[in-house]
This record gives structure tokens, C-alpha cells and sequence, in this order.
């Protein structure tokens, strides 16, 4: 018997802001203090830019894409698994144990586990 990580994914939300839109922006660039800050931030981190989610878009439907990539990816019988865990650092998910929330969304794709 096998035991550990099999797999693992990443679902990042789909909107992306490059911090040179915010730069070029009048509105922003006039800001001093933001102007600097976005520069520090540019500076320190290397960060180009950053994503962020749309109202239809949660911990549960990125962590459902997230686990739905790792079964069409992998042929999975899926009587094996035995556990599934999902863990989130952010305040999108509002403190919602995904984990419940996640099966459903399996289940409503066709994915029955358990």
C-alpha cells in the first residue's frame, strides 16, 4: 500500500491586475504615498502584479477546480481514496468548512466519492 501525496493543485482565481495598469493610472500615480508604497512592494517582493476573485468565485469552487484538475488528470479509482483535505488561509472563504461544500460540488460534476 502506498501512502502520501499523490497529487497536488493550485486553482488561482482567474483575474489578474499588473501593479503597471495602477502605475500608468493618473488617478494613482498622482498618490505619492500609494505611488511609493506599490514601488516598495514592486521592490522588495518582486510581485508584478496580483490576482483576485470575481463574486462568483470562493474557496470552494477554486478548491473544487483544484481537485477536479487532479481527477482528469489521473486515472483514480476513486473506491481508493480515503481522504481528501483542503486547507485555506483567507478571508474569501468567510470561515465555511470547505470540505463538505467541496463534495457537493464533486457530486453535482459526477464525481461520487464516499
Amino acid at each position: 500500500m502506498k501512502i502520501g501525496i499523490s497529487d497536488i493543485r493550485i486553482f488561482l482565481p482567474l483575474n489578474y491586475l499588473d501593479f503597471s495598469i495602477l502605475l500608468e493610472n493618473p488617478l494613482y500615480s498622482s498618490n505619492e504615498v500609494f505611488f511609493k508604497k506599490i514601488n516598495r512592494a514592486i521592490d522588495v517582493t518582486l510581485q508584478k502584479g496580483f490576482r483576485f476573485t470575481s463574486p462568483n468565485e470562493d474557496s470552494v469552487t477554486m478548491a473544487s477546480s483544484a481537485v477536479k484538475l487532479i481527477f482528469d488528470n489521473n486515472n483514480l479509482d476513486l473506491s481508493k481514496i480515503r481522504m481528501l483535505l483542503g486547507g485555506t488561509e483567507t478571508g474569501v472563504d468567510h470561515s465555511k468548512a470547505i470540505s463538505s461544500y467541496v463534495f457537493g460540488a464533486l457530486r453535482q460534476s459526477g464525481i461520487y466519492l464516499g
